[in-house]
């Protein structure tokens, strides 16, 4: 019966595998993502009687808060912003906040394809 790890020691090897991969040249290996919480609620689909639509009152002003983070592969540790939008000037601005959170060594940093990402300001 193979050896059971806990997620810290795969976690672990997984990222010395990833620096041995890369020369050893890499510090923090970063997830980054945004998110939206909306204070409103979504109206998707519903069923009525033919020729008598329903109406749904609906509650909240269309308020949210959009979150910009990143979790550091190694330890676990979370760092995020709250933006009232997403552009490529509040990608900018997290990313030097990024390296001031991580001063030393260098950076891998997974990304989605979020438009924000690949701006020419970028």
């Amino acid at each position: 019966m193979p050896m059971k790890r806990n997620r810290k020691s795969l976690s672990k090897l997984h990222f010395q595998m990833l620096k041995k991969l890369l020369n050893g040249e890499i510090s923090h290996i970063l997830f980054q993502d945004e998110s939206m919480i909306r204070d409103y609620q979504a109206i998707q689909k519903t069923w009525f009687v033919k020729g008598k639509q329903r109406i749904i009152p609906t509650f909240g002003k269309h308020q949210g808060v959009k979150l910009i983070g990143t979790l550091n592969y190694e330890t676990g540790d979370v760092f995020w912003i709250e933006e009232e939008r997403y552009d490529a000037e509040t990608f900018l601005r997290f990313l030097q906040l990024v390296l001031e959170r991580y001063p030393t060594g260098k950076i891998v940093m997974i990304l989605d394809n979020a438009r924000i990402h690949h701006a020419k300001l970028i």
